[in-house]
């Protein structure tokens, strides 16, 4: 049940639509702060909680996992994880993948490096389309990186996924040797 004071008369269609949410005392120095206080929490503290939550739950992520990846960047990404891993064999099958996905110079590369006969030839020619690929876009969530130490002491460049550095030239001997390009 919706009171009005003398003092102050709220308009009748204001009342039709806030008369679930408006408590009034009789004290007229307090109207227009109860209706206000009750208003914002009955009907905009929900909506705006409710925004935060939406935005929050569905954007703003530069790294989010629907952005599309191109064939050729997975398969190149697996074997830039398996080369931080020390995994020669996983390195071998994403090698031939991409080697199937590129065409041209990229492609000679990496069909060279998934003939390697050790994971250290394999690290040599991985810079090889390394380099030929970081000078492309990169899609949202991963980021070019950079060891000074690589290819003795000559640099090279690798994409990975943003997070922590995990260095495809070294592995498990000097993993996070390097840092993002822009960072340095």
């Amino acid at each position: 049940m919706i009171e009005r004071t003398n003092r102050q008369r709220l308009p009748d269609q204001l009342i039709k639509v806030w008369q679930p949410f408006i408590v009034l005392n009789n004290a007229p120095e307090n109207d227009s702060a109860m209706v206000g206080f009750y208003f914002f929490y009955k009907m905009a503290l929900p909506v705006l909680t409710l925004s935060v939550a939406i935005l929050v739950g569905c954007g703003g992520n530069e790294s989010a996992p629907h952005a599309e990846i191109p064939v050729h960047l997975q398969s190149y990404i697996k074997a830039q994880e398996a080369l931080a891993n020390d995994d020669f064999a996983a390195a071998k099958k994403a090698l031939q993948a991409l080697g199937d996905h590129l065409e041209g110079t990229l492609q000679t590369a990496a069909k060279a490096a998934a003939d390697a006969a050790d994971i250290a030839a394999l690290r040599t020619a991985f810079k090889a389309f390394s380099e030929g690929l970081a000078s492309a876009e990169i899609p949202p969530g991963y980021a070019v990186a950079f060891c000074p130490m690589a290819d003795d002491d000559q640099g090279a460049r690798w994409i990975q996924k943003k997070g922590e550095i995990a260095n495809p030239y070294f592995g498990s001997s000097m993993l996070i040797c390097g840092a993002f390009e822009g960072e340095y």
